[in-house]
This record gives C-alpha cells, structure tokens and sequence, in this order.
C-alpha cells in the first residue's frame, strides 16, 4: 500500500524520477533536486505530476486514462499544479524539520487533512506474473485525488512511523531525503548508486593523494 513504507514502484526513464526515499511523502518532496549544481523542478507541468504518479504507484494507466483530459491544460491543471507544488512545499519543510530533529511547520496537519478530504480513491489487488501488486483505482476522476495518497503516506509517518528516521542525504549538494529502514539505521545517502558512490570516489581520491603526499616528503 501506498501509505507505509517498503513499497517499490515500477521502473521509470532514467533520470527522470527518482525513488529513493522509502515513503511515499518523502519520494514526492524528492521531485525538487539538484542537478549540476542548479535547482531542479521534476514537475514542471501537469503531464510530468502524471507520469510521477503513475511511477509511483499512485494511479494506474486504467485510471489516468479515466481522469477528464479538460483539466490538464487550462485553469484545473494549473490549480493542480499548484495545490501538488503547495503540498510539496509543506511536507519538504516537515520532513526537513524531522531530519533536524525539530517539530514539523504548524500548518503540516491543514495541508494533510485538507489533501485527505478532497480525495477519492480505492485500492485493487491485481495479478502481475507470480507476484501481486496493490494498484489504487481514482473514484472521483480529480485532479485532488492524486493528492491524497501523498497526504495518507505523511499520515501514517505521524501516526505509525519513526519520525526520527527521517534522513537528509549527507552529501552537501544534494537535497534528497530517506526514510531509513537499513538493519542498523546508519544509512547516510539517498543512494548507493549516486552519492554514496560519489562519496566513496572523494574519500579514495583523498586518500591517495595523502598516500602522494607523504611520498613525496620521504624523498
């Protein structure tokens, strides 16, 4: 289900979205990256909020195609557009706060509640293969409803979660967070893949270059 955390979403294009942060509320604060040193905004528009949702296991492609194709441009895409960006904005000072060890904004439970009533939703077991996946099929085709499965993830983090194991990545650069779920609650990247690679290459230039160096004052 989409609310807690361990769920892992279907494959994307690469470097379009990335799912690294084990709860669904977190993973749509990661929609704000880094990229060559510039901020990035992976939901620019409407169609990029649809693709992330349907990545994220938000929707289905059943319930995509059922959504009014009326409000994806024009004044109700831009209201989505901005009640998701709004939403989003919340929970990244929320999940900021957690990771500082600080109270979450006041106006965290407004955002929840309010994302939580206007959505209308249920969820389907479907077959795929030997394995089964929990889809969530739209109710009332509106653009709220893709909203309120993000709100229900931060509404179990309160409720059922460890509020403390909410993470920033430990690269400087980088402004990704996780929930983390390792054995030993040490994880420090958002991703082995990405900056933890790239901390192990700096850590091992480093190294060497101190190895030099120390040859160097030998001679």
């Amino acid at each position: 289900m989409a609310a807690g955390p361990g769920s892992t979403p279907p494959s994307v294009p690469e470097g379009e979205f990335s799912f690294v942060g084990n709860l669904l509320c977190v993973d749509f604060v990661n929609t704000e990256v880094v990229s060559h040193g510039e901020p990035l905004d992976r939901l620019a528009g409407v169609d990029e909020l649809l693709r992330w949702a349907r990545a994220a296991g938000v929707v289905d492609d059943v319930a995509v195609r059922r959504l009014p194709a009326a409000w994806r441009a024009g004044r109700e895409a831009g209201g989505l557009l901005r009640d998701a960006k709004a939403l989003r904005a919340v929970l990244r000072a929320a999940v900021d706060a957690l990771a500082a060890g600080r109270q979450p904004p006041a106006e965290l439970l407004p955002a929840i509640n309010h994302a939580l009533a206007l959505g209308a939703s249920t969820l389907r077991v479907e077959r795929r293969g030997s394995d089964y996946a929990t889809v969530r099929e739209v109710i009332d085709p509106s653009p709220a409803a893709l909203l309120a499965p993000i709100a229900e993830s931060a509404a179990w983090l309160l409720e059922h979660g460890d509020r403390a194991l909410i993470r920033r990545c430990e690269n400087g650069a980088c402004v990704r967070f996780f929930y983390d779920t390792t054995k030993n609650r040490r994880r420090r990247w958002c991703s082995m893949d990405g900056c933890g690679s790239r901390a192990k290459a700096a850590a091992y230039y480093r190294r060497r270059k101190a190895i030099g160096a120390q040859g160097l004052g030998r001679e």
